[in-house]
């Protein structure tokens, strides 16, 4: 009779280690999946990032990725499909701190997540009319309280074309 508390004790410390061994386990590769699609017309270059979490269990993205009304930095790699220049990025920049649990979304198992974001003024696209490659290479969190173990989101591309004004002088 002395042995059973410390018995019940035991398993109950070795269910405790199991339940946080499994939620520690990160989601498998591929996990999230990211679309991106551009709509270019009435003079606008529209990018709607669309987020797909396969998994199981929680993940948390990028509120700039998922959310975001215009761009605070160089979210996506446009390139000239003809002459594979890369366009410069013109918008705003901030400059910010490391990111924190605060700056992440969370996207349920097996759920989606759409979201566009105006891209007109923020890149320097050349004047007349264009193809583009745009590409994102994204990361996700399975867990806030590691946010330094981000795992990678499989990059997505897409390609456009685009007619800019010609630049006022």
């Amino acid at each position: 009779m002395t042995n059973m508390p410390l018995a019940v004790w035991t398993g109950a410390a070795l269910l405790l280690c199991a339940s946080t061994l499994v939620h520690a386990t990160p989601p498998p590769p591929g996990a999230v999946g990211e679309q991106l699609q551009v709509d270019s017309g009435d003079g606008k270059v529209l990018v709607r990032i669309t987020l797909h979490n396969h998994s199981a269990r929680p993940v948390y993205v990028q509120k700039s990725l998922a959310s975001a009304t215009e761009l605070t930095g160089r979210l996506f790699d446009i390139v000239d499909t003809a002459s594979g220049k890369s366009v410069d990025y013109i918008g705003m920049m901030i400059k910010r701190g490391p990111l924190t649990a605060r700056d992440y979304l969370a996207l349920a198992p097996h759920s989606g997540l759409s979201h566009s974001i105006d891209i007109s003024h923020s890149y320097a696209f050349a004047a007349g009319p264009h193809r583009y490659r745009l590409s994102h290479a994204g990361e996700y969190l399975a867990d806030l309280a590691a946010l330094e173990a981000a795992s990678p989101i499989a990059p997505a591309s897409t390609e456009f074309n685009y007619t800019a004004p010609a630049a006022r002088e």
